[in-house]
């Protein structure tokens, strides 16, 4: 954790290994992370654990723990928790539970799905699909319990569209484009931070270039 001018840098999970994936509760009391358990191989997903830990680094405890490649979780303000995961086998799916790790439900069950997020309410989930086929990757929304599954972006190969992050007012999505990304899979590929509004119209790039795939933009809370 550190301070948003650079100072205070401070270490909240000591156990040697990977933790990646840090993520706020919305109070700010809590963070969940994901623990990789072991050092990830070409063709083999890792296995991980889903854990919460306090703002300060303690109390770690694990809430889903020793599925495939679970991660990216995010907690809504309703107090349950989204991510992506291969646990089910068949492809990257989109998975729901409570915060006690309870009601575990996926959401989807086309070919790929990641990068989850929650509106500010807590009733939607914008995320990355390549179920259109053709290489093609966009951006789709749904209700919290997986219905209404509808596709925001329209672009076609080379360019891409993922990675998606919410304005605090719920009036604007951010989002990653990127050109010959190859599903964001290539770190070198061109990208810029684009914003949209929630039913996908008025796309349009802010002319600000990421560092390469994988950028991540992110709406300062308000």
């Amino acid at each position: 954790m550190i301070n948003a001018d650079g100072t205070g840098q401070q270490r909240l999970s000591p156990t040697p290994g990977f933790d990646v994936n840090p993520s706020w509760s919305p109070d700010g009391t809590k963070i969940l992370y994901v623990r990789v358990l072991e050092i990830p191989q070409p063709g083999k997903p890792p296995m991980t654990d889903i854990r919460a830990m306090n703002a300060d680094g303690t109390g770690s405890h694990a809430i889903l723990a020793n599925t495939v490649f679970s991660v990216e979780p995010r907690w809504s303000v309703n107090d349950q928790l989204v991510f992506m995961s291969l646990m089910n086998g068949s492809g990257l799916d989109i998975y729901v539970m409570n915060v006690d790790g309870t009601a575990l439900r996926r959401l989807t069950s086309s070919p790929n799905n990641g990068d989850p997020m929650w509106s500010p309410d807590g009733t939607r989930i914008t995320f990355g699909s390549d179920r259109e086929g053709g290489n093609k990757l966009n951006i789709f929304v749904m209700n919290a319990d997986g219905s209404q599954q509808q596709r925001l972006t329209h672009f076609d190969v080379p360019y891409e569209a993922g990675d998606t992050h919410w304005s605090s007012d719920g009036k604007k999505i951010v989002f990653e484009y990127d050109v010959n990304g190859m599903k964001q899979s290539d770190p070198t590929a061109h990208a810029e931070v684009w914003t949209m509004n929630p039913d996908g119209s008025g796309a349009s790039s802010t002319g600000i270039q990421c560092s390469n795939v994988g950028c991540a933009p992110r709406w300062q809370p308000r």
